[in-house]
């Protein structure tokens, strides 16, 4: 295990779902941590620094020396340094695992098709204020640029809100009777859940889920556990984290994923900006799992890094 002495960092902006997912996992663990705030929008010079492409991602997880990409595992290695394996999405129920995957893939899609620019632009603009609305829709206008396919695939509204319709039923029957998704107790299910679900609420106060009651209960439960734990957030600057970085040595890989050291380009789609949009990232693999890869990086800057890259992104935006 990772030793709790070691820095924790989350790397996150403004206005993100996954990086409020990972917010209230840190603070349900009651672990220290710090926040490093990077732009909304590109560019993210910190993050660039550590992981690359990836730096389109955010969240990313610094804990010392070792990066972890993605809120699969970011969600999966807080749940270890806290000791709290509801938090994790590993060696649980298929039937929950198979919740958790279903989620994960539909959830914020179902949620992104019934947003208007509108929703976006007012709910950015009271959240992270205009600056980071303005370069959020810039971003996004660039991009739409670059790649004129990006939207082409885009359902119409009538069948943006028949999929929000089918997704939010879905929660609703796994509702059932209990106040949690998977049981009376909370689960990893839950917080990838909330991720959408809450960017709904803050986008447009949820006014779309009147019809959906045991849905709408569970949001106020799941708002006011996320109130009952928050503490101040502790911001360090970007050079900060570079120094932290450089200070401390990678922990040591797990035998069983140790693997003879080669140079690898892993390439990665981002499924929030479509199959269009490649990202790659360099560096010599040293590790290896079913569902994990651990490249090393190393520069003048950040010193010996390890990059924990999963080989299925579940999210982070961009």
């Amino acid at each position: 295990m990772s030793n709790i002495s070691t820095p924790i960092l989350l790397h996150r902006t403004i206005t993100s779902a996954y990086s409020q997912k990972s917010i209230f996992q840190l603070q349900y663990s009651n672990l220290p941590w710090h926040s490093v705030l990077a732009n909304k929008a590109m560019p993210r010079p910190t993050q660039q620094t550590l992981v690359g492409d990836f730096s389109r991602r955010i969240p990313i997880l610094q804990v010392g020396a070792d990066i972890y990409c993605d809120t699969k595992l970011i969600s999966n290695k807080i749940a270890e340094l806290a000791q709290q394996p509801n938090l994790s999405t590993q060696q649980q129920d298929p039937e929950l695992v198979s919740l958790i995957n279903h989620i994960e893939m539909r959830g914020l899609g179902a949620i992104l098709g019934i947003l208007t620019p509108w929703n976006f632009i007012a709910g950015y603009t009271k959240h992270g204020g205009i600056k980071n609305a303005c370069d959020f829709i810039k971003d996004r206008a660039a991009l739409a640029k670059q790649y004129p396919d990006l939207l082409k695939d885009r359902p119409s509204k009538n069948e943006a809100q028949q999929i929000a319709h089918q997704y939010f039923q879905y929660l609703e029957q796994q509702l059932d009777s209990d106040q949690f998704l998977y049981g009376d107790s909370l689960s990893a299910a839950d917080f990838s859940a909330y991720t959408a679900i809450w960017y709904l609420h803050i986008l447009t106060n949820s006014k779309v889920l009147r019809n959906y009651p045991k849905l709408s209960s569970w949001l106020k439960n799941m708002l006011a556990l996320d109130a009952k734990h928050h503490r101040p957030i502790d911001e360090l600057s970007g050079q900060q984290a570079i120094e932290i970085a450089k200070a401390y040595q990678p922990q040591a890989i797990d035998e069983a994923m140790r693997c003879e050291p080669q140079q690898r380009t892993v390439h990665f789609n981002d499924p929030l900006l479509g199959q269009n949009i490649k990202l790659k990232l360099n560096g010599l693999l040293v590790g290896e799992s079913d569902s994990e890869l651990i490249i090393e990086r190393e520069n003048l800057h950040t010193g010996k890094l390890h990059i924990h890259m999963p080989k299925q992104c579940f999210g982070a935006c961009g």
